[in-house]
Formats: C-alpha cells, structure tokens, sequence
C-alpha cells in the first residue's frame, strides 16, 4: 500500500529545497534569496578543464592569420580567471553551506509562521474526511472504503497526508528527537502531544500511577504506530483517538521544542520515593 505521509530526512545542505518544496505545493511564493541565484550561477561557471578544452577549440576554428600573441595572452588570461574560479567555487559552496546552517533557524521559523493557514487548512480537510472513513484499521483499505462508500474521503485524506509530509519536513525533528522520542519525532511538527504524566514505579518496577498515565501512554502509542504506518497514525490522531494528543500545526522552532520538552515526559520513568510508596500502600 502506497505511504502518503512521507517526510523528506532533513539535513544541513536541504534546508532551501524542503521549504521551497512546501511553499510551492501551498501555491505561496518562497522568500526569495541572492544565495540561491549565486548557487546556480557557480554551475554555470567553466572550471581550468572547460576552459582550456574552449580554448583549443577556438584555436582549431580561428583565421589562420590570428595573432598567436594575442590569442595566446588571451588564453592565459582566461585560464587565470577559471582557476581562480575554482578555488572560488571549492571555498564559497562550503562557506554558503556554513551560511546555510546558520540561517536554517530563521528560514524554518519563517516558513512555519507563512505556511500555517495552508498547514490548519489541510488539518481541517484530514480530520473531516478522517470521520468518514471506515473505523480502526480499515480506514485506508480502499476494499473497507469501497464498501463504505467514502472513495472521495479516502481521497481528500491522501491529498491531506502528502501536503502535511512536507509541513512536518520545514524543521529538522526527527533528526535531533527520534533517538530520544522515537517516531513521533516524525509527526512533532504537527501533532500536539498534550501534557503527559511521568511513570512512576515502586522499587519492585510496577507502576504506581497508573491511573494518571493515559496521555503518556498515548504519546507512546503515537510513536510506535507512527513508525509501523504513519499515515493511519495521523487518521488516528484527527480522529481523537490518542487521549490528549491533538493535530496542531507548529507555528515556530520554539512550539516545537516546547513539544519535545513535554513529549520526553511520556519516554521516562523514575522510581517512587519512600513517602510515595508509603502513601500507595496506605490508599490501598
């Protein structure tokens, strides 16, 4: 079965491509930058290769009256020029990586702000259609829908997961949060994990707050499901399905890290003190 929520894996040097890619599919016109124009330009320059391969070229289609003089002062100049080229073009695309990374804050922080309507909109289209789908884990299966008579549900939603894909690619979570909060690293862009509980476990391990845990457990839940299909992951979640989680598109860095913060809560586990375990026991 076709994935449809299928984030681009950020990195340092994709930052410019994963936004412009997310401005496009919202029909807004990215901010533009020099440095873009620049980056293409260096593609078009000849390095020492290219140039001295012109060079003989023109020397086989020149007059045969052509001063050699000349021409040659002419080459050397034009060799000169392409080899300063390319120790221009090795330095700047390092340095314009290096001037990347430092600017993808601001560029991320930019197009979360500009893509939020197109992003709440797309939310909104998901959760409607989510409702009409079938119930459980037959709500992408296109016989389960068939027979529901939901074909144009089960469309909408598609069209939704792809169009969110690239929101949840704008900043780089899962990259700096899978190792610590797993798959829903992958969907913290636009899912709101509530406020979860810390387990907390007598010294023999059990849990001892069970009852206060069900918005942990859910953000638990979110991530493996997240991983296993991530798409029926985030029907889930427009359907209400994971107790206080809520589909909710970041509007800065900061929202985000504030998610992680909170959704950490739910991975952890810490082992009662005397006096809580004294008062379990005491409850019982």
């Amino acid at each position: 079965m076709t994935q449809y929520f299928q984030p681009t894996v950020a990195n340092d040097r994709n930052t410019s491509k994963r936004l412009a890619a997310a401005y496009a599919a919202a029909g807004i016109a990215a901010p533009s930058s020099f440095a873009t124009a620049l980056k293409r330009h260096l593609l078009t320059v000849p390095d020492v290769k290219q140039a001295a391969a012109g060079i003989a070229s023109e020397a086989y289609t020149a007059d045969p009256d052509t001063d050699v003089h000349e021409f040659w002062d002419s080459a050397v100049d034009q060799v000169i020029r392409a080899q300063g080229a390319d120790a221009l073009k090795t330095a700047l695309a390092s340095a314009l990586d290096v001037q990347e990374r430092a600017s993808g804050t601001r560029q991320t922080a930019r197009a979360l702000a500009d893509l939020k309507p197109w992003a709440e909109r797309q939310c909104k289209a998901l959760t409607t259609a989510a409702k009409a789908l079938p119930a459980g884990a037959a709500a992408l299966d296109p016989e389960a829908v068939l027979a529901a008579d939901a074909g144009a549900a089960l469309t909408t939603t598609r069209q939704a997961l792809a169009s969110l894909a690239l929101v949840a690619s704008i900043p780089d979570t899962a990259a700096r949060h899978v190792g610590t909060l797993g798959y829903y690293s992958h969907v913290m862009a636009l899912v709101d994990p509530g406020n979860p509980t810390e387990e907390v476990v007598n010294g023999l391990g059990t849990t001892i707050n069970e009852g206060k845990l069900d918005n942990t457990l859910a953000v638990r839940k979110l991530a493996l499901d997240a991983k296993a299909n991530p798409d029926l992951a985030l029907v889930d979640v427009a359907r209400g399905t994971y107790p206080g989680v809520t589909l909710d598109p970041a509007t800065t860095p900061a929202t985000i890290t504030d998610r992680a913060t909170r959704a950490r809560t739910a991975f952890t586990r810490r082992t009662a003190t005397e006096n809580e375990q004294r008062h379990v026991i005491a409850m019982r």
